[in-house]
């Protein structure tokens, strides 16, 4: 017993730094269709050689990748780039489609816990001023970050099932 408060602490400590590491995005990003959209993806430079990704998926934990690093792949309509001195991953998406707009996740892959951001992309006609189209404006919701269920409701609120 006499040993196990330092190993907790550790524990404790280990689990904070951890936890500490921060990624950053935009909670929602609009676009036009048949246009392209660019997402910055901010994050802490000890996280900087780390792999990272972006996927799409309601729920992260079952999010397909499109694209990923390292190299700055490139896929058949989007592209990642990694800004490591800048601590920042460009995430590039073209000729955009209706089957584009969901949610999607920045992701930084480390072993044990991913850091993960979410984004939701919404489409709109070109010349359509309005960052809710197609949508009733009576069921938008905001995006909230405060816990995942809520962005789950908020994006099912808005329209995104």
């Amino acid at each position: 017993l006499y040993f196990a408060a330092p190993v907790l602490c550790l524990l404790w400590l280990t689990k904070h730094a951890v936890d500490s590491a921060r990624l950053s995005a935009p909670e929602v990003v609009t676009g036009v269709y048949g246009g392209s959209v660019t997402v910055s993806c901010q994050y802490d430079q000890k996280l900087r050689n780390y792999t990272k990704y972006w996927c799409k998926g309601l729920v992260y934990e079952h999010c397909e990748i499109v694209v990923k690093t390292p190299k700055n792949r490139y896929s058949e309509r989007s592209s990642i780039t990694d800004d490591k001195e800048a601590g920042v991953f460009t995430v590039t998406m073209t000729s955009l489609s209706k089957s584009d707009e969901g949610m999607y996740w920045c992701v930084i892959s480390r072993f044990g816990r991913n850091n993960h951001a979410g984004v939701r992309l919404r489409l709109s006609n070109p010349g359509t001023s309005s960052s809710c189209w197609p949508c009733d404006r009576g069921k938008t919701a905001l995006v909230s970050n405060v816990t995942l269920a809520g962005r789950m409701l908020s994006y099912l609120m808005s329209g995104g099932y």
